[in-house]
């Protein structure tokens, strides 16, 4: 009779344990994937092989971190540079592009994917990963890019870490829970290094917001960029008003201009820092790191100018003969816009030349601020993991760091009004700076040459900025 009640304990303990194991299994161990098929068991041709091997209302099991059978994508089609929701996540978690990097040869290759949430203890999430035949789910890390201004959300890397078998993914999905349907999908640019880059040195802006309109500050920006050697610009835009986007269209036109969409459900400068701003600059680094020898980052209202040099690509390659660093840095001056105009422009405000604030404002501080404070660079960007809004973050080899330029070599020519409100900045120590003058003609001619190919429905006015209208005031 002992023998017997034994038996059956150990029955009921066996039964208790499978029912257990079938029911209770919790998705979110990290040597566990558990995928619901939507065709009869009998027509797939594996056999599941895991500690249990356990199969029970069409749940399997699988081998860690693979799915034998593609999960139900429901029609998701893959995009890239769109901000696209993480779903049932406690806190808000977007992704906007995927990219595939395998320079870090002691960590194997990974998929980095820009995206931004909670600053601090973000949701765990996973990385499903399609190829053309197959899936795998692989634990996602999260790390949250330096520069967030200890706000709620920062702009975020989601690492997907891959296997080493040569065979990379073509999209990514994030999702919270490994049995939640797929609702986000992004293409992984897979661009490879090759000999033959497309430009010398691209410049990236952070998102233009606020429905900026002028037209005329912009044309500046590029034409006189682009006259001091960049090849290329990437733009984000969340909003912008109809000149902006006149001219934009010209110089999209042109292919000397990209422009990418940009809105994130995310309030600026109360939850995020300026509309997500270092997960643009971050992408931008990746989107060009194997088509631009250099990518350079800065405002509208900033020009670096080279001082014995003709343009910015001649300087570096003259430092280069001597020494190649990962990353350049350049002095910030600030031009003020409380500052009289240089008296040697006509004042006639009819003169289109007139309306040019490079040509105006001649009169800087004579104090720059030191490196990394207020100073913009160019990298790269193919020796860089994180860039921040003044200095890179982080190389790829930590051995590897930053020239600082003197300003005899270079300047960074900064307009705006004072930095802290009111006109106490007039009263600092100032001189005469009319380095930008040697691109006056040509660069009179480049806008003015732009303005006659805009769109015949593009209606602009030269506009005169006043102490008022400057944008960028950060």
């Amino acid at each position: 009779m002992m023998k017997i009640r034994v038996r059956v304990l150990l029955l009921l303990l066996t039964s208790a344990l499978t029912l257990f194991v079938v029911f209770f299994v919790n998705d979110e161990k990290p040597n566990t994937v558990e995928v619901k098929h939507n065709k009869p068991l009998n027509s797939q041709k594996f056999k599941a092989q895991t500690h249990f091997n356990v199969v029970k209302q069409q749940y399997i099991i699988h081998p860690p971190r693979v799915e034998r059978i593609l999960p139900n994508r429901s029609g998701i089609v893959p995009k890239d540079a769109v901000w696209q929701k993480v779903q049932s996540t406690m806190y808000k978690f977007f992704i906007y592009s995927a990219y595939l990097d395998t320079r870090i040869e002691s960590d194997g290759p990974l998929v980095r994917i820009i995206g931004a949430t909670k600053t601090q203890k973000p949701d765990q999430v996973w990385c499903r990963l399609w190829y053309a035949n197959s899936s795998k789910t692989v634990s996602a890390f999260v790390k949250a890019i330096r520069e967030n201004w200890n706000l709620m959300y920062s702009a975020v890397f989601v690492l997907c870490k891959l296997p080493r078998d040569g065979h990379y993914p073509l999209s990514v999905s994030i999702v919270s829970h490994i049995k939640d349907p797929i609702t986000n999908e992004v293409l992984i640019q897979r661009q490879k290094p090759t000999s033959q880059l497309e430009t010398d040195i691209e410049i990236c802006v952070k998102p233009l917001h606020y429905y900026y309109d002028r037209a005329i500050q912009l044309m500046e920006f590029v034409e006189l960029n682009y006259l001091l050697g960049i090849g290329h610009f990437t733009f984000y835009k969340n909003t912008v008003g109809p000149n902006v986007d006149c001219v934009l269209d010209r110089y999209i036109k042109d292919n000397l201009v990209s422009v990418l969409p940009w809105h994130i459900d995310m309030v600026t400068k109360e939850e995020i820092r300026t509309e997500g701003m270092f997960a643009a600059l971050n992408d931008c680094l990746y989107r060009n790191m194997y088509k631009s020898k250099y990518v350079a980052f800065l405002d509208i209202d900033e020009i670096i100018v080279p001082r014995q040099n003709d343009t910015l690509i001649k300087l570096i390659n003259w430092l280069n003969i001597y020494q190649t660093p990962a990353a350049y840095s350049f002095r910030n001056a600030f031009f003020y816009m409380q500052w009289a105009d240089d008296d040697s422009l006509p004042s006639d405000p009819n003169l289109f030349h007139s309306n040019l604030v490079v040509l105006r404002k001649t009169r800087r501080k004579t104090k720059l601020h030191p490196h990394k404070l207020r100073s913009k660079f160019v990298c790269d960007p193919q020796r860089v993991i994180e860039v921040g809004n003044h200095f890179v973050w982080e190389f790829l080899n930590p051995s590897d760091g930053t020239f600082y330029f003197t300003p005899e070599h270079a300047i960074l020519h900064h307009y705006r009004v004072c930095e802290y409100g009111g006109n106490d900045c007039i009263t600092a120590d100032s001189t005469v700076d009319r380095t930008v003058y040697k691109y006056r003609k040509k660069l009179v001619d480049r806008i003015t040459n732009t303005l006659g190919n805009l769109d015949s429905n593009c209606l602009i006015e030269a506009q005169v900025y006043t102490n008022e209208t400057m944008y960028f005031s950060n």
